[in-house]
């Protein structure tokens, strides 16, 4: 997925948005609402990293704000039906946004730049982009992990 998000996506860019998705992140949300929080942890911190490696970011916060969002989705996955397929949507969007917001701060930090604002509209067109291609990622990861699923 890595592949498909750096050159497939990079090359082609969505009209009016110069703001990419990042489908780790979404098979990461996806992988802990499923299968609970050592494979999310595993799959979020992996693909931070690997992010990580391709990005302008500082090192490691790609990664610290994956592992973030795994423990907030495992923190409130007994609470949520995870089997309805919007609760997996507000959970991918929910995650981008709080994602976004850390690996900026982070970035930020290290590099001696002031904190972001809490409400920055750069966030929020993130994670509609990634709730908008989890519309298409997710049926096609129910279709894959059917059994998981419908175990529940």
């Amino acid at each position: 997925m890595l592949i498909v998000e750096v050159s497939f996506v990079s090359s082609f860019p969505i009209p009016f948005i110069a703001i990419k998705p990042d489908f780790l992140l979404i098979i990461t949300c996806y992988a802990t609402l499923l299968f609970g929080f050592s494979t999310g942890m595993l799959v979020g911190v992996f693909s931070g990293f690997l992010s990580d490696s391709f990005s302008g970011g500082a090192v490691g916060s790609m990664a610290a704000s994956s592992a973030v969002c795994v423990l907030l989705i495992v923190i409130t996955r007994n609470h949520l039906y995870k089997e309805h397929l919007t609760t997996k949507f507000a959970v991918i969007w929910i995650s981008s946004y709080v994602f976004a917001y850390i690996s900026t701060n982070i970035t930020n930090i290290v590099q001696g730049i002031s904190r972001m604002p809490i409400i920055n509209m750069e966030f929020i067109a993130f994670s509609f982009v990634n709730l908008a291609f989890s519309c298409i990622l997710i049926p096609l990861l129910d279709m894959f992990f059917k059994e998981e699923v419908d175990k529940g």
